[in-house]
C-alpha cells in the first residue's frame, strides 16, 4: 500500500514540474523540427522518458534542464535521421516576445513593419539550415531565454562550447537574413530599402 502511495505520490510531483515547462518544450519542439505533429510526438516522448526516468532524477538539480536535454537529444536525434529530408517552412510567426527583436530605431518604420512579418518567416526558413546543436543553442537561449549555464547543461556541453556556437549561429542567421531580404527587394523592385533594416543580432 506504502509503495503504491508513494508511486502516486512521484507521479503527482513528476506532473506537476512537468507542465510548467510544456509550452516551452513544445516550442522548442517546433522551431526545432519544424513539423507540427513531430514536436508533438518528441513532447510527448520527452515526457514519457523524463518520468519512466524520474526515480533516478537528482531532485536538487534543475529540473527544466534536465527535462529540456531529453527532448534536445530526441530532436536532434529525429534531425540527424531525417537529415536528407528538406524541411518545410512552418506556418507560424515566432510569438511577441519570443527573442527575435527588430532594431528600436527602425520599430516605426512602415517599411519594416511591412517587412517583419516576412522577415520572421526568413528567420525561421535561416534557422533550419543551421546544424542540430547551433540550432538548439540558438532555440534555448534567443527564444526560450535560457541563461548560457542553462542552456549548457541542457544540451550537455560546455558554456564556453554553448557561447562559440551561438555567435557562429548568429553570424550564420544574419547573413541568411541578408541575403534573403535582399533578393526579396530586388524581386518587389525595391532599390530603396536596405536588406539589413531589420538587425537582429
Amino acid at each position: 500500500m506504502s509503495d503504491s502511495s508513494g508511486k502516486q505520490g512521484s507521479r503527482k510531483l513528476f506532473v506537476q514540474l512537468a507542465q510548467q515547462h510544456l509550452d516551452g518544450l513544445y516550442r522548442t519542439a517546433l522551431r526545432m523540427t519544424h513539423d507540427h505533429a513531430v514536436a508533438e510526438d518528441i513532447v510527448q516522448e520527452t515526457c514519457l522518458k523524463a518520468y519512466a526516468n524520474f526515480a533516478r532524477y537528482r531532485h536538487d538539480t534543475n529540473f527544466k534542464a534536465w527535462l529540456f536535454r531529453i527532448l534536445a537529444n530526441l530532436c536532434i536525434d529525429h534531425i540527424r535521421r531525417n537529415a536528407a529530408i528538406s524541411m518545410v517552412p512552418i506556418d507560424v510567426a515566432p510569438a511577441e516576445g519570443e527573442g527575435f527583436q527588430s532594431s528600436d530605431r527602425c520599430a516605426d518604420n512602415p517599411e519594416v513593419q511591412a517587412m517583419r512579418s516576412d522577415t520572421q518567416q526568413a528567420l525561421i526558413d535561416a534557422l533550419a539550415t543551421l546544424a542540430p546543436e547551433p540550432r538548439a543553442v540558438v532555440v534555448l537561449i534567443l527564444i526560450e531565454g535560457m541563461s548560457y549555464d542553462e542552456a549548457a547543461e541542457s544540451l550537455d556541453l560546455p558554456i564556453g562550447t554553448v557561447r562559440s556556437k551561438l555567435h557562429r549561429a548568429r553570424k550564420h542567421l544574419q547573413r541568411k537574413l541578408d541575403l534573403t531580404l535582399e533578393r526579396r527587394a530586388k524581386e518587389h523592385h525595391d532599390t530603396t530599402t536596405s536588406p539589413r533594416v531589420v538587425s537582429l543580432f
